[in-house]
């Protein structure tokens, strides 16, 4: 088996027992890491330290080694350290214990024993001859994400092997790295639900194990025949899309919507009968002793919306179970979310080919823009989008009416669409190619539009775009495009290009590939201009842009502070149009510039003047002015 397992894995080797588990500690929470199974046993063998579950839930602001950080498990490490505790009193400390060898399990006897269960065994470092200490490693057969249930598996390897080391089964335990690795059959996995059952019936573990008949009864409460979770919602059971069991509990009267009532129907279902909660409750995306969620219509648009204080999370119906698979690293996309809840709620609007799937996803972007959600929870990209909004929507429209095969996807599995400049802007209804052409650049710098490298297209469309470009004697070949799915993540993403947009003081009529390049770099330049990909900057721009810096630089060091102006009057070019090139070429490198050299861009005032001695300029009436001003940061 090829799976991955999704685990913490310190990256420093050892050869011994580490003495630094503070370091440890601190590493290992930073790197969460995906490994086969041959991957994690060479990773023990290497010394490395495993925290077998996946810490994916911030507590207090940051990842911790916590049982509250825990977001998923599917591996157990079982430490069988043929050890037990016994009083030995001092005079300072009646209570004292100490371990002494206690042999339990042999090596030789953990390879007979779990051959037909585990995925492998290992010696810890500390392990001899006459005292023998290793781990089992055991695989579920599949990911759990709801902490009861591990615990649950935890208590039940317990009762199984009583003189285990307790402290094995916690959910943020660290493992250390060890020796001579067993392999058994790496597809070896233990069922949960039969593990965990306690009809004699059924065949769990505790039938394979031949010593473990008379353990102690252990069960979940049951629903159906189903063994649930003890936590009062229904997470599971929507990652797990048990639509039987989730229609079982809502009871939905089956309905016929056209495509455009949809999303209004979703709005405004009152679904904390789909979560299991109650209209306030302990919130279910993070840690919460205390109920700080609630789900409440708002007066104005009659929608039912999620609302956390604790932790601050907002969203409707989609967007919470949007972020439920977020949160568990399963990757979904927004149409498929709004797939799962027509099912659930047996809404039926007879789209069913690949086609109609992909008019779906891209409908459901259109949604979002003219929803009220990008406003309430990403506020710095609706104020930059706001007036583009039709502009988008219309693009994707174009690309709706450009579906063809299910052929023509990106590597992503977005619908590909392809327009040249001249035909996207006759469908948007503009007369400006090159307004348009900045506008589409503006959307992909956000990640709000994908454009296609034609490198990666398939060989039939990389053929059209060459002839189209051969045909039409253009420098580049014709454009393809891809929108991709508004996800949290996407939208997470776009919000913080939003802001960085505003702080680098980009205009769309400004923005050029170079600009982009100095600013972000070459990979982030690539994407928005795939088809200049490697393309060098102009020797006359590198040689420019490096003495507009130098000047700067000096000004700066002579008196403190400058503008973008004086810098552009301290170089002299002598050519026609250098006035408009060299303010061109300032603002091409401005982020770069600030960034590089810790410099600020600010406009005066009385305290900067006053604290950088600068004498407030006045214009033709005596009236003072306050210019854009360059200096460095404090």
């Amino acid at each position: 088996m090829k799976d991955k397992f999704k685990i913490m894995l310190d990256e420093q080797t050892y050869t011994s027992k580490p003495t630094d588990a503070g370091g440890i500690v601190n590493r290992i929470v930073k790197n969460p890491t995906d490994l086969t199974i041959e991957e994690l046993i060479l990773a023990i063998e290497q010394g490395r330290t495993v925290l077998p579950a996946f810490l994916g839930h911030a507590y207090n602001g940051k990842i911790r080694k916590s049982k509250e950080c825990w977001s998923s498990q599917q591996l157990v490490f079982l430490d069988f350290d043929n050890e037990s505790e016994v009083f030995d009193p001092l005079p300072e400390k009646p209570n004292n214990k100490k371990k002494i060898k206690d042999i339990h399990m042999t090596y030789d006897e953990a390879i007979e024993h779990f051959k037909d269960i585990a995925l492998f065994l290992y010696k810890s470092f500390s392990c001899t001859d006459d005292h023998p200490k290793l781990r089992v490693v055991i695989a579920l057969d599949r990911v759990v994400y709801n902490r009861d249930i591990i615990r649950n598996i935890f208590t039940r390897f317990k009762q199984l092997y009583p003189y285990i080391d307790s402290k094995c089964l916690e959910e943020s335990r660290l493992f250390y790295g060890g020796t001579d690795a067993y392999r058994f059959d790496f597809d070896n996995r233990l069922n949960v639900d039969q593990f965990l059952e306690q009809d004699e019936g059924k065949k769990g573990l505790h039938y394979i194990l031949s010593y473990s008949n008379n353990i102690p009864p252990f069960c979940l409460p049951s629903i159906q025949g189903k063994s649930i979770q003890t936590t009062d919602n229904n997470i599971e059971y929507i990652i797990n899309r048990d639509v039987s069991y989730l229609q079982s509990v809502i009871k939905p009267v089956a309905i016929s919507l056209s495509q455009y009532d949809l999303y209004e129907y979703l709005y405004k279902i009152d679904f904390s009968t789909l979560l299991g909660v109650n209209h306030k409750h302990c919130c279910m995306y993070h840690n919460d002793n205390s109920p700080s969620a609630l789900i409440k219509v708002k007066e104005d648009t009659g929608d039912y919306m999620y609302h956390c204080f604790g932790c601050g999370f907002s969203g409707n119906i989609i967007t919470c179970i949007e972020k439920m698979f977020e949160d568990r690293q399963i990757e979904i996309r927004r149409g498929q979310v709004v797939e799962l809840l027509k099912e659930i709620y047996m809404i039926d609007d007879q789209l069913s080919v690949w086609g109609e799937q992909q008019k779906r996803e891209l409908e459901s972007n259109i949604a979002l823009l003219l929803s009220r959600e990008l406003e309430e929870l990403e506020p710095n990209l609706h104020k930059l989008i706001v007036r583009n909004v039709p502009n988008l929507v219309a693009l994707h429209n174009v690309a709706i009416q450009n579906i063809t095969s299910e052929n023509y996807t990106d590597n992503k599995g977005n619908v590909l669409f392809f327009k040249d400049l001249k035909s996207i802007t006759v469908a948007l209804g503009k007369s400006s190619v090159d307004k348009v052409a900045k506008d589409i650049n503006f959307y992909t710098y956000l990640g709000m539009l994908n454009k296609i490298n034609p490198k990666e297209l398939p060989k039939s469309l990389r053929k059209k775009a060459v002839e189209f470009q051969l045909k039409n004697h253009y420098k580049y070949q014709k454009n393809f495009y891809s929108f991709p799915s508004y996800t949290i993540s996407v939208r997470r993403s776009a919000e913080q290009r939003a802001v960085e947009w505003k702080e680098k003081g980009y205009t769309k009529k400004e923005l050029t590939r170079e600009m982009i390049y100095r600013g972000h770099g070459e990979e982030v330049a690539d994407t928005v201009y795939p088809q200049m990909k490697g393309e060098k900057f102009s020797e006359t721009n590198v040689a420019v842009a490096d003495e507009l810096v130098k000047i700067g630089l000096s000004l700066i060091e002579q008196k403190g502070w400058t503008t973008e102006k004086e810098i552009q009057e301290n170089l002299h070019l002598h050519w026609k149009g250098q006035s408009i090139y060299k303010a061109g070429m300032i603002k091409t490198i401005r982020a770069e510039f600030l960034e590089s050299y810790g410099l600020v861009k600010k406009k005066l005032n009385k305290e900067l003047s006053e604290r950088l001695g600068i004498d407030v300029p006045t214009n033709g009436k005596g009236n003072p002015c306050y210019p854009q001003i360059i200096y460095k940061a404090d």
